[in-house]
């Protein structure tokens, strides 16, 4: 239980992070500001400190083969959530453009 709770809890925010980061280099190249991808790595992050301290604290507190899931752990997958979409945005919004040699 604990290591899908670790996967549904960090692989979207560091998905998220990746995705805005690329975005973000290709706005910068271009001249612009690059805000709204800046916005997105800091949710990115943000998410993602607190989805682990959530599952340190899991990992130290829980007995072996108890599920304690409670509110924490909620707020913790709608911020995966949260994180998976911003993904999905930036993946189907921002594709990436190949150059043809």
């Amino acid at each position: 239980m604990f290591l899908v709770l670790t996967v549904l809890m960090t692989i979207p925010p560091l998905l998220s992070l990746m995705a805005c980061s690329r975005w973000r280099k290709r706005v910068v190249g271009r001249g612009h500001s690059g805000q709204w991808p800046l916005a997105g790595m800091i949710l990115s992050v943000a998410v993602l400190i607190i989805n682990v301290a959530i599952l340190g604290q899991v990992g130290l507190n829980s007995a072996p083969g108890v599920s304690g899931l409670k509110s924490l752990h909620a707020v913790a997958l709608c911020l995966s959530w949260l994180c998976l979409w911003v993904w999905l945005y930036v993946l189907f919004a921002h594709p990436r453009r190949r150059i043809l040699y």
